[in-house]
């Protein structure tokens, strides 16, 4: 069977981090940089077009999705948004307009879509068929793994932590859109990923409790946008949901998803590999996600164009943390 035919329209510091599996899953047909799309002015459509791509890669900064979602709409095939989908309730409604047109949008979230699979399947959650294969129980102390959410008890909180104080995810080198104050910052670099993974594992909606953002002040750091951030948030079923998000903090380095019940815990750690461990009853299970994660994020995009697909993947947690973090986003401007 031959490679779908893929159109990629930013080619910056996550494609690079893409382009060997890219290479592998599809057969690449253009390439366009940020600089030769925007000197383009109103051409994308036709460059894109004149490549005839079966699917599309949209890698671009955060505050020019929609403008291009908008543009692409009529060729109708689909197309992959990194995230966030979008950055401003304005814009989510063109892009929720444009789903009249072409309704195979990708909203990618890369925890929600790779990184958290073993917790999504300990939860009976759907995720990727083609990620089940790199999912390998190394322990199940008296079945934990088996017995799911159950086996934890009813769920008293959640806890998402994303802090990345080192190596090169500790800064917005390379992205530098993200020190715009309202396209950018943490909330929208991190705390998105939180609230999306929140809505693919659970049912209800989020209401915000309070939050503090704020700015670390040092030799790297711009006064601009946030690069720390903490929420509480509290779900219709009545379970509380903290997040703690930061970039430019030295030696703070911890991504995980925590679950507390009544009777254990459950936690996806999100290292290299991703170790996810359920404890409970004086017992252990461990799982973890091998193999490469930008890979399977490719391979599993792959999977949706060739389903033939006729609904979008992932818009309604998308649209969820689109408007929360919007939410927050207004509330600080105003202060």
């Amino acid at each position: 069977m031959s490679k779908p035919r893929l159109a990629i329209v930013g080619i910056g510091q996550y494609y690079r981090k893409l382009e060997s599996a890219i290479n592998e899953y599809f057969t690449p047909v253009l390439k366009a940089d940020i600089a030769e799309v925007q000197a383009a002015g109103d051409a994308l459509r036709p460059m894109v077009l004149s490549s005839r791509p079966d699917a599309i890669l949209l890698l671009t900064p955060n505050h020019i999705h929609a403008k291009q979602i908008l543009d692409l709409a009529d060729l109708r095939i689909p197309t992959l948004v990194e995230k966030p989908l979008v950055t401003t309730e304005k814009d989510l409604d063109l892009v929720l307009e444009s789903l009249r047109v072409n309704p195979l949008l990708y909203c990618s979230d890369f925890y929600l879509d790779v990184r958290a699979a073993p917790l999504l399947a300990w939860l009976g959650r759907p995720y990727s068929a083609c990620l089940k294969k790199w999912i390998v129980v190394e322990a199940d102390g008296k079945g934990l793994w088996g017995k799911g959410p159950s086996g934890v008890g009813a769920i008293t909180r959640a806890e998402a932590v994303l802090l990345e104080g080192e190596g090169p995810a500790r800064s917005f080198d390379g992205r530098e859109w993200l020190w715009d104050p309202l396209h950018g910052g943490v909330l929208w670099d991190l705390a998105y990923h939180c609230v999306v993974l929140w809505h693919g594992l659970f049912e209800g909606p989020l209401s915000l409790v309070s939050y503090n953002a704020g700015r670390v002040r040092n030799a790297l750091a711009r006064p601009a946008a946030e690069t720390y951030a903490t929420l509480e948030l509290h779900s219709s079923t009545g379970i509380p949901f903290f997040v703690r998000v930061g970039k430019y903090q030295e030696h703070e380095n911890h991504r995980s998803f925590r679950i507390v019940g009544t009777n254990g815990q459950a936690c996806m750690m999100f290292r290299d590999p991703n170790v996810f461990l359920v404890q409970a009853q004086a017992a252990e299970s461990v799982a973890i996600l091998t193999g490469s994660f930008y890979s399977h994020g490719v391979e599993a995009f792959r999977e949706y164009v060739e389903s033939e697909p006729s609904q979008p993947h992932g818009l309604e947690h998308a649209i969820a943390a689109t408007r929360l973090i919007a939410s927050v986003k207004q509330l600080q401007q105003a202060t």
